[in-house]
């Protein structure tokens, strides 16, 4: 079974078991279910004339695909410069996901974010990916419309389980999370 998205399998292996006692799984993992025949994902390698490194890229399939982790939401510098990074990608004609690590990667999250139709077995959408140390309090604003963005298009069937999450440890992002939806 697959647990909560890290970077690279060795990072996952770092990261362990998680609050709901399921294994993280690395990004290259998934993509490896997920693209089954493609063999030239790149991982953290400068982009062609430029010195950004998405964390993975296939030529093949013009696709760049990031892992967003904390430090992705918590500060405005951070997070436009990710948006920026998206744009050049985009300029050159590859199509961009970047995996929140708020979406559990289920296999309708995955269908909708890379507009495939898999039916493979993934992540439990019922599991929160909120905790004590992982809260949208913590968001700045733009991140914040962001994951509220995120879970309506990709993810609407995790609204619940966010919701219920956040109530009582994040009142003020609940109630505005809840009216934005």
């Amino acid at each position: 079974m697959f647990g909560f998205v890290r970077e690279t399998e060795e990072e996952a292996l770092k990261a362990g078991v998680d609050v709901t006692g399921i294994p993280r799984t690395g990004l290259d993992i998934y993509l490896k279910t997920i693209y089954p025949d493609v063999q030239d994902f790149a991982h953290n390698k400068a982009f062609p004339g430029l010195r950004i490194r998405p964390d993975y890229r296939s030529d093949t399939l013009k696709l760049i695909v990031e892992f967003d982790g904390i430090p992705h939401f918590l500060n405005k510098a951070q997070f436009d410069k990710d948006m920026e990074h998206t744009a050049i990608y985009e300029a050159a004609g590859y199509k961009v996901v970047r995996i929140p690590l708020y979406l559990n990667l289920t296999c309708s999250v995955i269908n909708r974010l890379f507009d495939l139709r898999l039916n493979e077995r993934f992540f439990d959408a019922d599991v929160s990916p909120f905790n004590k140390d992982f809260q949208p309090n913590f968001f700045c604003l733009s991140a914040l419309k962001r994951m509220i963005k995120d879970f309506k298009e990709y993810a609407p069937e995790q609204i619940p389980t966010m919701l219920k999450s956040i109530e009582s440890k994040s009142p003020d992002e609940f109630e505005y999370i809840k009216e934005s939806l």
